[in-house]
Formats: structure tokens, C-alpha cells, sequence
């Protein structure tokens, strides 16, 4: 079919065409530059317009301005050419935003560089976010999702005012993030941000049901990263999806402002994060004081502060768990407090998960610079005890029984542990008399392990090759059918003389995809055994 007899296929061929390019990837801007034909069409079809994508690329730098607020509407358009042609060209429809700022410029006073100086070159500086806020607001009523990360605080800040209040209709998605990992500007007086009144309720109102339903009726996935909020006044009810990561330590909700705002979403929340965001502990809570969420499937934690995090673990009640994934920040020593008394071990923050919630369904875990405050002579001893077939002398690690509580696990990543943990995954224990041993988490399908560590690696996987030798009179066999390290290639030959087919059925690199090995690459390393 020639050219000619392309263009003189009938206009919604053409169109279907069209989506289904567009749905296989946002390459309509193309299609858009071929000729006037599918330029016409493409461009007045207004559902190929609605991801409304935004950073720094994007500015005008060539509009030269005094007064953000005095520019005209036109004017202000132009600085955000792009984005103001995307709206335009959306219609009415719903629309997606995708706003990413991240600047390395460092000033320390807000006031000092609300607009443009002379002289002084800022790619994003706050007069860009009062401009974009004042394009963005009025078109509100079509957000669909608003998804935002900035390592800087003003364009949150600016986009927020900008919508306290206004009602909008289809949001479904609100995710905004202030990136702490490069954050380097406008940090107030006692180093406290001030609040991010957006999906806060009027000062007149109080949060309902029936506000939410005024104001973000399909708000049902909540993200907040590192941005402080008045969390008695926040509106979303009912919510599918709620993140709050990186809180500021001195503006994380309490634990009665955190169990208000979880229950008021108790019947249909399914995926809960809280990354070092535990409650902050005001006065004792009850013990019988809990937080039951019955249908979370989903939890991710940051362990940070061990008392609010204990805080946490003890009173948080989540029967229908099946995926939970554990950052452990304590022994990072990353700005947070360490505590020093006894009682407040973060050992106990793994005991607390022990008593409390529902291991033995779990299908997913996920741990993160997991610490396990174990010494080596445990192991060693429990060893022992596994070679004489007597139960153990010592109690198990904890680590070890948070694993073998996991009995139903199908899936496990760790991240950067320490060896002593690698260690408890794999240790036998005796735990009935003239029964054969057992290891932790005999039900996996995937075991994912990250780390830095050769040495504690190949210890590891000789412990596996070790414990496959026995027979089935003395070890229940734990096979695993795929274990995926995300290592350098080159430790391929290293860790080939540690391993055996009775492991596994697969072993992969996690990292490039291959090892290397004397003979070049595998992709499998149990094929370049014997």
C-alpha cells in the first residue's frame, strides 16, 4: 500500500491506528509531525493530550519577568510553552501530571530568591512554581493523578496553596514527594516546613465523609513523602492506597492522629506504608488500644526510632497480611537517635512482630539492611545440636524464628544483611524428637538476596550445598527453585566452587542478568557445574 493510499483510508482508521500506537507508548507527538493529515487529526483528538509531563527542560528561559504575580495569564503561559499546549490540547478530559523538579542550587533563605535576580541564573526558582501553580489550578476540576517529587520544597508548596479548597472530582491519584537524599532548600525557623494544606479541610468544615465526597469523591491512592501536614484536618476517607514516607521526625502524626486517619479508610484499605513514619509517642497508649485493618494485604515498613516503632508494631492488627517488607534504618546511624536503653533493643521491634501479627500466611517478605544482633557462637551451637540430632541448647536467633514462623513463604528478598542474618535462614534445627531437621522457610520459590558481601555469600550457599547432603531421615529437604543473587558477574567462578544442583533448580544474576566464569558467561551457574 503506497502513500497515497494511506491517507485516503477513512479518518477513524487512522485514529485506531493512532490509539493503538499511543497505547503501546507516548509516541503521538511523532505521529503528529508526519504530515497534515495525521497532524489535524492527532492534534484535535484530545485523549492523546492528557499526560501533562513537567520538569526543567521545559521552561521558557528566554521570559524575562519581575513580578510572577503581576504577569499576565498569556504571559505566564509561555513560560511553561509545553505543558500549557498539553492542556490545551486535553480539552475537558481527566489529566495526569507529572511534575519532576530537582535542582542542586542551595540557598538559605526562602525570601532571599522568591524571583529571578539579575545576574543570577536559577533553572527552577520559586517564581517558575507561583507560575506553573497559576497555569495548573484552574484546570483542577480534570486532575486525574498528580504525581510530584521535588528536591525542593516550593513547587509542593506553591501547588498547594494553589488548590486548598478546590473540589476535584476525578483525582484518583495524589503521590507528591519531597526528595530528602538532595534537599537543600527553604528550611524555616526551627527547621520545620510548614504544613501542605492541599486535601486539608476548610477551616469551617470538619473531615467527613461527606467533605471527602465534596472534594476528592475518587481519591483512593495517597502518597506523602517527607511533607509535614496538618493530619488532624486531612479529608481522604475510604482510601486502596496509603504511603507515608520520610516523615519530619517533629511533624509525624501521633499515634492517635495516625489511628484516626488509617481507620477512617478501615474497610477498604489493602496496601499500607509507613517508611520511618512511626507515630510519634505523646503519652502511653492503651495496650487493647489497637488499630485493626482488616483487609491490609500489603505493609511496608522503616524502622527508624525503636520506641515509636514499637508503638506501632504492637498496636497495628492486620489479619489478612500476605506481603510485608521491612526497612531497617536503626543501624544506619542516618541522622536518627539511637536509643540506649534496654527495653528499647531494636531487636524487640522483630519480637513485637513475632507476637502480633500473622506470619505463618505470609506469601512475600521483603527485608531491607536487616541487622540480626546475634553472635556467631549461636549459630555454631545450634549447629552442633543439628549434627547430634538433640534439640536446641540455645534459643534460636531471632531472626531464625521470624523465619520459620514464615512457613507458608513463597517469596523472599533481602537486601544488604548483615551475615549473621544469611546465617539464620540457614540453620537447622532439631524441633521434635526422632523427627528430621527442619530449615527455615522449606516453602520458597524465590529467594532474591542482594549484597556487598562475597565472603558471607559463598558461606551461605556452602551451608545450603552442605545441608542438600543429608538424607531425608535427617533434614527435611528445602529446595528451592530459583535463587536469583544480585552480585557483580565476576563472582561467578568464586561462588560456582560453593554450590550444588541439590540446591536449586536455577541460580541467576539479579544484577547484569549473567555470571562469568572460566569458560565466559552462564546465565545459569548450575551450568557450569559438572
Amino acid at each position: 500500500m503506497d502513500s497515497h493510499s494511506i491517507l485516503a483510508l477513512p479518518s477513524n482508521i487512522h485514529l485506531d491506528i493512532f490509539h493503538a500506537v499511543h497505547e503501546n507508548g507516548d509516541r503521538i507527538l511523532t505521529i503528529s509531525h508526519v504530515c497534515k493529515l495525521w497532524r489535524e487529526l492527532s492534534v484535535n483528538t484530545s485523549i492523546f493530550w492528557t499526560h501533562i509531563p513537567v520538569d526543567i527542560s521545559l521552561i521558557n528561559s528566554e521570559i524575562i519577568f519581575d513580578d510572577p504575580l503581576t504577569l499576565s495569564p498569556s504571559r505566564a503561559l509561555e513560560v511553561f510553552p509545553w505543558p500549557a499546549t498539553l492542556l490545551h490540547r486535553s480539552g475537558f478530559r481527566p489529566i495526569d501530571l507529572d511534575i519532576i523538579v530537582k535542582t542542586r542550587l542551595q540557598l538559605p533563605q526562602f525570601d532571599d530568591w522568591r524571583f529571578p535576580k539579575q545576574g543570577l541564573n536559577i533553572p527552577w526558582a520559586p517564581a517558575h512554581s507561583m507560575i506553573l501553580s497559576r497555569i495548573l489550578a484552574p484546570h483542577a476540576a480534570r486532575f486525574r493523578s498528580v504525581v510530584m517529587v521535588s528536591n525542593v520544597w516550593h513547587p509542593i508548596h506553591f501547588l498547594s496553596e494553589s488548590l486548598f479548597g478546590i473540589s476535584m472530582p476525578f483525582l484518583e491519584e495524589w503521590n507528591v514527594a519531597l526528595d530528602n537524599s538532595i534537599l537543600g532548600v527553604f528550611i524555616p525557623a526551627g527547621n520545620l516546613l510548614p504544613e501542605n494544606v492541599v486535601l486539608q479541610c476548610p477551616v469551617d468544615n470538619s473531615p467527613s465523609i461527606e467533605v471527602n465526597q465534596a472534594l476528592y469523591p475518587k481519591l483512593t491512592y495517597l502518597s506523602l513523602g517527607g511533607i509535614t501536614h496538618g493530619w488532624r484536618r486531612l479529608v481522604p476517607r475510604n482510601l486502596v492506597s496509603l504511603d507515608l514516607s520520610n516523615l519530619p521526625l517533629r511533624s509525624r502524626p501521633t499515634f492517635e492522629e495516625l489511628k484516626v486517619l488509617l481507620l477512617s479508610s478501615k474497610l477498604t484499605l489493602e496496601v499500607l506504608k509507613l517508611s520511618t513514619s512511626a507515630p510519634q509517642s505523646v503519652q502511653p497508649v492503651p495496650d487493647n488500644d489497637k488499630i485493626t485493618l482488616p483487609n491490609v494485604r500489603t505493609l511496608k515498613l522503616g524502622l527508624s526510632f525503636v520506641e515509636n516503632d514499637l508503638i506501632l508494631v504492637t498496636h497495628l492488627d492486620v489479619p489478612g497480611l500476605e506481603s510485608l517488607e521491612i526497612c531497617d534504618f536503626t543501624n544506619r546511624g542516618v541522622c536518627f537517635e539511637y536509643h540506649t536503653f534496654n527495653d528499647l533493643h531494636p531487636q524487640n521491634i522483630y519480637l513485637e512482630i513475632l507476637r502480633n501479627w500473622p506470619l505463618m500466611q505470609l506469601k512475600c517478605l521483603s527485608l531491607e539492611s536487616p541487622h540480626s544482633y546475634t553472635e556467631e557462637d549461636s549459630f555454631t551451637l545450634l549447629h552442633h545440636d543439628f549434627i547430634a540430632g538433640r534439640k536446641p541448647s540455645v534459643h534460636p536467633p531471632v531472626f531464625t524464628t521470624l523465619f520459620l514462623n514464615c512457613s507458608s513463604l513463597k517469596n523472599l528478598r533481602i537486601v544488604d544483611p548483615d551475615p549473621e542474618t544469611l546465617m539464620a535462614l540457614n540453620v537447622a534445627l532439631v524441633l521434635q524428637d526422632d523427627e528430621p531437621g527442619i530449615l527455615p522457610c522449606g516453602s520458597l520459590d524465590v529467594l532474591d538476596i542482594k549484597t556487598r558481601n562475597h565472603q558471607a555469600l559463598a558461606q551461605f550457599l556452602a551451608r545450603m550445598k552442605f545441608y542438600s547432603g543429608f538424607k531425608s531421615s535427617r533434614i527435611t529437604r528445602r529446595f528451592i527453585p530459583s535463587i536469583i543473587l544480585d552480585v557483580p558477574p565476576d563472582w561467578g567462578a568464586f561462588l560456582c566452587r560453593r554450590i550444588s544442583h541439590g540446591i536449586c533448580a536455577q541460580l541467576l544474576n539479579g544484577q547484569e542478568g549473567y555470571f562469568m566464569v572460566e569458560s565466559g558467561r552462564v546465565f545459569n551457574l548450575l551450568d557450569n557445574l559438572p
